[in-house]
């Protein structure tokens, strides 16, 4: 890592910290709403429906808000935002499966004010020659993180309350907080926030069809792959057959390894040029798992397909990422409209989740196993959609 600078390794930094208490708030959560029964599995559903929608629209408020602004101080916000969520965790514990209105809201808040100003961030400090790289090295120990946390919080659980647990995680937020209180970065003289003349831009370049491909990515990152409706149903389904927290724990672990070491690879060796290979063969074996699965629906399926889903979709995401902030340091937007685009992005992948998480609320109220199976297998068929629209989306980039 000695190639990367203060700025870049700093929020290398802050991000993993912030990913390590994603974990304790991802499948954690939903084995805590669901405690062995699928019929709370809509509560779970509803908290992120709230979430999400309000980090989708909250998107427009903190880029306009922060446009003329600090960005760091932006984050700062986001992640004291973050600190209070875990806060009304420990407050009301069992009681937030009546509120999850009220937690819902709160956490898509501080997804909303923590993520524009990082990805703005990202966008401007990390330097292109190192941006493959950086998020190779940031995945892999993430993914690292991934392994070692879901084993301590498993047999931590057995023992303590998820509220209890939740105070490490406090600690964890306030380092981060003290770390983005010690970075800095230049404010560049830009414009007022607008939509309108970013549309605008984009038509008079005659980008329209490139940005909508964009926005379609964005949407199926949200409803398939990224903290997806689809991720929580493996959850359940590992959950259920496995029983406890400990098993959940080793399960993630075991995947999170293998993902370690092709984040590593993938650092060091990835071309760009072969990235429309790995989201097409990702693409195909997640939807080849799946199809076994549904045959055959046992431990050994489940976790074969557990397997290559956790395997194939951070290799999916990692290839987005990338893209994505290629695309925002493209020169027609980069100078004047970045904030612009990165709201737009954000809200399109929001509501890719909402439209998920809708569904499966749905498949919950109704209380029926099989329709469960079938959202398991709409999501995953939009992996090769998802594919697809990469694939046409890096050849129009290579024209411009």
């Amino acid at each position: 890592m000695n190639k990367f600078n203060k700025q870049e390794i700093m929020l290398l930094i802050i991000e993993c910290l912030k990913i390590s208490v994603g974990i304790f708030t991802g499948p954690f959560l939903v084995a805590f709403f669901i405690k062995d029964k699928i019929d709370n599995i809509y509560l779970y559903a509803g908290y992120n429906i709230f979430a999400y929608a309000s980090a989708g629209i909250c998107s427009f408020f903190i880029s306009s808000w922060i446009k003329k602004r600090s960005k760091t101080m932006g984050l700062r916000i986001g992640i004291i935002i973050n600190i209070s969520y875990l806060l009304l965790l420990l407050f009301f514990k069992n009681k937030i499966l009546n509120l999850t209105w009220l937690i819902g809201f709160v956490y898509g808040f501080g997804l909303g004010s923590y993520y524009m100003p990082y990805n703005y961030l990202i966008a401007n400090e990390i330097r292109d020659h190192v941006l493959k790289s950086w998020y190779g090295y940031k995945t892999a120990i993430s993914n690292t993180l991934q392994v070692i946390i879901p084993l301590i919080v498993g047999f931590l659980l057995m023992e303590y309350t998820y509220s209890e647990v939740a105070i490490i995680f406090i600690v964890i937020q306030l380092i981060c907080l003290l770390l983005a209180c010690t970075f800095t970065s230049k404010n560049k003289h830009t414009n007022k926030y607008s939509l309108t003349k970013y549309n605008e831009t984009i038509k008079n370049h005659n980008l329209v069809r490139y940005f909508r491909v964009n926005h379609m990515i964005e949407f199926l990152t949200g409803f398939a792959v990224s903290n997806s409706a689809l991720g929580t149903l493996i959850t359940l389904y590992v959950v259920k057959m496995f029983k406890t927290n400990s098993n959940l724990g080793i399960f993630t672990s075991i995947f999170m390894f293998i993902n370690v070491i092709l984040s590593y690879l993938f650092a060091k060796k990835a071309r760009e040029k072969d990235f429309g290979k790995y989201m097409t063969i990702s693409g195909i074996l997640i939807t080849f798992s799946i199809i076994l699965f549904m045959i055959n629906t046992n431990k050994a399926t489940l976790i074969f397909y557990n397997l290559v889903y956790n395997v194939g979709a951070a290799m999916m995401v990692l290839i987005i990422q990338i893209m994505n902030m290629k695309v925002a340091k493209y020169r027609v937007i980069k100078r004047n409209y970045q904030l612009e685009h990165l709201s737009v992005r954000e809200f399109y992948l929001c509501l890719g989740r909402v439209v998920g998480y809708v569904l499966l609320i749905i498949a919950g109220l109704f209380k029926q196993e099989y329709l469960f199976k079938i959202l398991i297998f709409i999501y995953s068929i939009s992996f090769l959609l998802l594919a697809a629209f990469t694939l046409h989306h890096l050849k129009e980039e290579d024209s411009l």
